[in-house]
């Protein structure tokens, strides 16, 4: 027990001291990797490689797009092949040109474009979201049975998003505790759920929760999963249609 506390304790100093990753600013506008926090992560590094890579060819294709790079910003992250996309841009027709932009990059399992339509955030407001992520966290390390190192947690404009392979338990354990960190305005799960319901153990073979492949079908949401949704937690699943006939993941 005194171990496993040294290790949180070590783990959460190491939080505290490397905050997320700031993108580059280019003209008022951001295109880069999303300053998301995963600790310990358990991804196989072939995978963490193949994330990284998808990240950065997005990335780079966007950077090339001049009203892109200038006017938009964009926020990028992977997760076992599911990307992210989170920011600002000014027009829908831009957020539509960054969806087809990012598809192109090869590896893709399933994208989400999660930007809104709105004129990109401030500095100010960036740092915040920073330490959001920070706060949540470090909430999560220090968590009784919950494995945080399956979490990925990014926040873009208050908005927490939470990204991993996890039981539905795990799950709503870790929407929770987000749910009360200070700033905190809504929590968004893009989630691949696993089988079984074990707070304590995710022992069992992960069960995707969508995938891009026409023959497999997105979980169905039952009413005992929807009262369990708080009214500033959105679930991705909740959304998987509408999303691909946006876009066309």
């Amino acid at each position: 027990m005194i171990k496993i506390m040294i290790k949180k304790i070590l783990l959460l100093l190491a939080i505290m001291v490397v905050l997320p990753g700031c993108v580059p600013v280019v003209a008022g506008a951001t295109v880069g990797a999303a300053g998301g926090s995963v600790l310990y992560d358990r991804r196989p590094m072939k995978v963490i490689i193949q994330d990284d890579n998808i990240a950065y060819a997005i990335e780079k294709q966007l950077f090339h797009v001049d009203e892109i790079r200038t006017q938009c910003h964009v926020g990028i992250t992977s997760y076992g092949g599911v990307v992210l996309l989170v920011g600002q841009a000014p027009t829908q027709a831009l957020k539509d040109q960054i969806t087809a932009v990012a598809k192109t990059a090869p590896g893709i399992k399933r994208l989400y474009n999660q930007m809104t339509i709105e004129a990109p955030t401030s500095y100010l407001t960036r740092t915040s979201d920073s330490w959001i992520t920070t706060k949540v966290k470090t909430k999560l390390l220090m968590a009784d049975h919950l494995k945080s190192g399956q979490f990925k947690v990014l926040t873009e404009n208050g908005t927490v998003f939470m990204m991993g392979v996890v039981s539905r338990s795990q799950a709503q354990v870790a929407v929770d505790i987000a749910r009360r960190v200070g700033g905190v305005q809504k929590v968004v799960k893009v989630f691949e759920y696993r089988r079984g319901d074990n707070v304590g153990g995710d022992t069992q073979k992960s069960q995707p929760a969508a995938s891009s492949s026409p023959s497999r079908q997105a979980p169905r949401i039952t009413s005992n999963d929807v009262a369990k949704i708080q009214p500033r937690t959105t679930t991705m699943a909740q959304t998987d249609e509408a999303l691909y006939k946006q876009d066309g993941a």
